[in-house]
């Protein structure tokens, strides 16, 4: 009846409710030589192995990762496809490479990763409620009052 996406326009005819925005952060191996405290400068990554999520899994999503990337000056090199996002840490934590992730998986804190705030405002696309608004039901009803109380957000997009 209704799903939980990363999407970041509205795509008739499905109803969508932006659940909270969000920002991309950089994940690096501990002891990386980027992986300090402050703020950092995304171009700083130019160069740098890129691990991402396949474009299929979320198109907005991975689009504006590579959006970020250009806006920064330059092309992500070298893409690793990580089938999921606690894979894509792995290979992070393993070296492989580096990685822009959304502040929410960087509360997970796993073992080996570093994560960098980046400099300026480098959004994500954040997380929607979708679901068809031809079709909606008694469960789609009760999903986006609770999701409007829970998340303060009272518009669709």
């Amino acid at each position: 009846d209704f799903a939980l996406v990363r999407l970041d326009a509205a795509h008739p005819p499905f109803g969508v409710l932006p659940l909270g925005a969000d920002r991309l952060l950089a994940a690096l191996p501990e002891g990386h030589r980027l992986a300090g405290s402050a703020p950092l400068d995304l171009a700083l990554l130019a160069g740098e192995p890129l691990v991402a999520l396949p474009r299929s899994i979320s198109p907005a999503y991975f689009d504006r990762q590579v959006q970020a990337c250009r806006d920064a000056g330059f092309e992500p090199r070298a893409m690793r496809e990580a089938g999921s996002a606690m894979a894509q840490l792995a290979f992070v934590a393993a070296g492989f490479g580096v990685a822009l992730v959304s502040s929410g998986i960087a509360q997970l804190r796993p073992p080996g990763v570093a994560f960098r705030e980046l400099a300026g405002t480098v959004s994500a696309v954040g997380v929607a409620l979708v679901w068809n608004e031809d079709r909606e039901t008694e469960a789609v009803r009760l999903a986006r009052e609770a999701a409007q109380t829970a998340f303060h957000t009272g518009t669709t997009a």
